[in-house]
């Protein structure tokens, strides 16, 4: 497992995972192990009901990570403790402790804030460390040749159950935008 990938998914993506109704074959698409922290398992609570948005749906996230082999991680150090203080002045907890974590792990991290994307830059990381619903959802579409109509409707879903859609900015957007229409 040291050599293995391991990527920490904030609460943002695990949403938008979620959201797709594909979730365990997504993370399959993942290289390496997946993960989320305690914090974010405790900010995913809802997705958006598909036939009536204005609905809440309370999420299940000890049934998603069960189903879709997803691991469960938390600070393990003094070290890491003080990091997630700091960074949580700043951040969601779930952002701040997934950074914490995958900085100490030397983990791979997917969220959609840009500011959490931006610290975890600032903290010196290399970008192909860093990752989002895009980049995942687009490696899961090509990687397994994932039909049209099916990858517009998993795209539809996210769309509406966790209300994600790529900012500009998103190095994935055009690709989105085309799949989605």
């Amino acid at each position: 497992m040291a050599n293995e990938p391991q990527t920490i998914l904030d609460s943002c993506v695990l949403i938008n995972l979620a959201a797709s109704e594909e979730i365990a074959e997504i993370v399959n698409a993942i290289d390496g192990a997946t993960f989320i922290c305690t914090a974010a398992q405790r900010e995913a609570l809802f997705l958006r009901d598909e036939a009536d948005p204005s609905m809440l749906v309370p999420l299940s996230v000890d049934d998603l990570v069960a189903v879709a082999g997803i691991r469960i991680s938390d600070i393990a150090t003094a070290q890491d403790e003080e990091h997630f203080v700091r960074l949580a002045s700043d951040l969601d907890d779930g952002e701040a402790m997934s950074i914490a974590i995958a900085d100490s792990r030397r983990m791979r991290f997917a969220s959609d804030d840009q500011k959490a994307r931006r610290v975890f830059l600032e903290l010196g990381h290399a970008p192909d460390r860093l990752t989002c619903t895009s980049a995942i959802v687009r490696r899961w579409a090509e990687t397994r040749s994932i039909p049209s109509q099916q990858l517009k409707a998993t795209l539809r879903r996210i769309g509406a159950r966790a209300r994600f859609t790529p900012s500009r900015r998103d190095p994935h957007v055009d690709w989105w935008q085309r799949a989605a229409a």
